[in-house]
C-alpha cells in the first residue's frame, strides 16, 4: 500500500493485490480482490483514515506502472 497526505485530514492510498503468480511454485491465491477491498472499505471508514481509495487487482504490469508514476501528481494536485 502506498499512502500520501494531501491536506490536513484527506489520504489517499494505492492498494495493489495480485492472486495470480507466473512462477510454477507459486500457487493462486484465493481472494486478493476481497481482500483488497476489505482493506479499501476499513481506509475509507471516517472514523479510522477517510483515504480515499484507488485499488488494482491483478493489473498487468504496464497498467501498473503507470498507477504508480501518477500516484504522487494526483495526490497533489
Amino acid at each position: 500500500m502506498t499512502a500520501q497526505t494531501l491536506s490536513e485530514g484527506h489520504h489517499r492510498a494505492l492498494l495493489i493485490g495480485t492472486g495470480t503468480y507466473d512462477h510454477p511454485d507459486l500457487s493462486q491465491l484465493l481472494s486478493p480482490k476481497a481482500d483488497c477491498a476489505g482493506l479499501a472499505d476499513v481506509l475509507r471508514d471516517p472514523e479510522i483514515g477517510q483515504f480515499e481509495v484507488q485499488q488494482l487487482v491483478d493489473a498487468d504490469r504496464p497498467m501498473l506502472e503507470r498507477a504508480i508514476e501518477e500516484f504522487p501528481h494526483r495526490a497533489t494536485g
